[in-house]
Order: structure tokens, then C-alpha cells, then sequence
């Protein structure tokens, strides 16, 4: 199965989520696993159709990982 991760977080490589999709990647090896910093090329895949069809294409599952962040309420 080809699962594809998209980082919506700026940390990129660094961000928390894809330390656990380390971890998966490690215990399911038998799977393909895919890693796309969507916050590093949102512009592209939102201007460039052949780009965006050629990375969704053959995903069997996708994990989608996005930043959040704490706001204060009064």
C-alpha cells in the first residue's frame, strides 16, 4: 500500500507528526510511505494541475498533518 503523509506544518521534516510516521515507517515497512511538505510547495500544487494529479495518482491512503495553534481566549 502506498500511504502519502501531507506536512501541512512549517517545521517541515522536523515537525512532531512526522517523528510518529518514523515510527510507522518502521513498524509497517512493508508499506511505501511518502512524505510531501505541502506548506513548502502549496503554490506549486495549487498552480501546476500536472503536478498535483501526479502526486495524488497513486495513493492508496493518505495521513494528513497540519499545524495548530494555541490562541488565547478572553
Amino acid at each position: 500500500m502506498k500511504i502519502i503523509v501531507l506536512n501541512g506544518s512549517p517545521k517541515g521534516k522536523y515537525s512532531i507528526t512526522l517523528q510518529y510516521v518514523s515510527f510507522l515507517q518502521k513498524r509497517y515497512g512493508q508499506h511505501e510511505f511518502e512524505m510531501l511538505n505541502i506548506s513548502q510547495k502549496i503554490k506549486k500544487l495549487e498552480k501546476d494541475e500536472a503536478f498535483f494529479h501526479e502526486t495524488i495518482e497513486s495513493i492508496s491512503f493518505y495521513i494528513l498533518d497540519f499545524e495548530l495553534k494555541k490562541t488565547a481566549l478572553i
